[in-house]
């Protein structure tokens, strides 16, 4: 079955063969009858142009006929004038001629002259020579201390405007380093000024006008006059659990009330409060060193600064140990 399929596709290719060479062989014909019919039409343009060729060639051969003709007559125009021309230039000749004998007679006497002159010159060289090199030996010496003279002089000179030059650099340099100076100041006095809290005192810019509440001015340095106190919010104010007393921030929670907060927040522990009769030792942080030697624990009722107590807390009883 698929013998028989694969050779009716072969004859059919075959036969689509077949008829595309047919259409092919036609079109090919009728291309050359085409092209036949257009080179036929060439050749007989170029045919026609030839022939209008060879009758304008006619034509150029006649003019040059008549040219011919004509440079003939001109040649023959041109013979006579040359030969008027030769006889002209030989007269020319006999005269250059005559010339030539009477330039060489001349060259002769210049000669003579120039012979003349050169013993002349050669006699005036010698004496002139002999009198220059006199000359010159009168001069040296003369030249000599002249030199000398000036370049003492001139080196006088130089160093008198080397060092006009320094002291000149000199001034200038100061004069520049002040006018710096200046400016310096200028700047800082503007820097200065453009604040309005700050003014210029004695040549130094000093703050006289304090912005945060409750600073003074001591000693051009904005301080809280409150001791103690703290700078929050833009205002000078005191710790927490702490009031102004007189002029200091104090703790205003009282002994009692602290050992009473304390036994309610840390029933289940003993506390030992160790009264600070020194203010400094408070400051100094020696009862921390002391708590921490002892592995202990520090309660800080408020700033340990402002308060002259602090309270200590152990889990362990410390009747026995202190």
């Amino acid at each position: 079955m698929n013998t028989s399929t694969l050779e009716n596709r072969i004859i059919s290719n075959i036969t689509l063969i077949k008829n595309n060479i047919s259409i092919a062989q036609i079109k090919a014909d009728e291309n050359l009858r085409f092209n036949t019919s257009i080179l036929d039409w060439r050749i007989f343009n170029n045919v026609s142009a030839l022939n209008q060729s060879q009758v304008a060639t006619t034509t150029i051969l006649q003019l040059l006929k008549i040219n011919i003709s004509s440079m003939n007559h001109t040649i023959v125009d041109g013979l006579s004038n040359i030969h008027q021309n030769i006889s002209f230039i030989d007269n020319t000749i006999s005269i250059l001629a005559n010339n030539v004998s009477s330039i060489s007679t001349n060259i002769s006497a210049l000669d003579n002259r120039i012979i003349d002159n050169i013993s002349i010159l050669q006699n005036n060289a010698y004496a002139n020579s002999a009198a220059i090199q006199q000359y010159i030996q009168q001069n040296a010496t003369v030249l000599d201390w002249r030199i000398f003279y000036n370049i003492s002089k001139l080196n006088i000179s130089l160093q008198n405007n080397i060092s006009e030059i320094k002291e000149s650099i000199l001034k200038q340099t100061q004069i520049i380093e002040y006018q710096n100076n200046k400016i310096s100041n200028l700047i800082e006095q503007i820097n200065c000024l453009s604040n309005q809290s700050y003014s210029m005192i004695n040549g130094s810019c000093i703050q006289v006008t304090c912005v945060i509440q409750g600073q003074k001015n001591i000693n051009g340095t904005c301080q809280c006059t409150i001791l103690n106190s703290v700078v929050q919010a833009g205002q000078c104010i005191c710790p927490i659990n702490s009031n102004v007393i007189d002029t200091s921030c104090e703790c205003y929670i009282s002994l009692s009330e602290v050992l009473r907060d304390f036994s309610k927040s840390y029933i289940n522990f003993n506390f030992i409060v160790i009264v600070l009769q020194s203010q400094k030792l408070a400051k100094s942080g020696f009862w921390d060193s002391v708590a921490t030697s002892l592995n202990e624990e520090i309660v800080k009722v408020c700033n340990i600064q402002l308060f002259n107590a602090i309270i200590i807390k152990r889990p362990n009883l410390l009747t026995n140990t202190l």
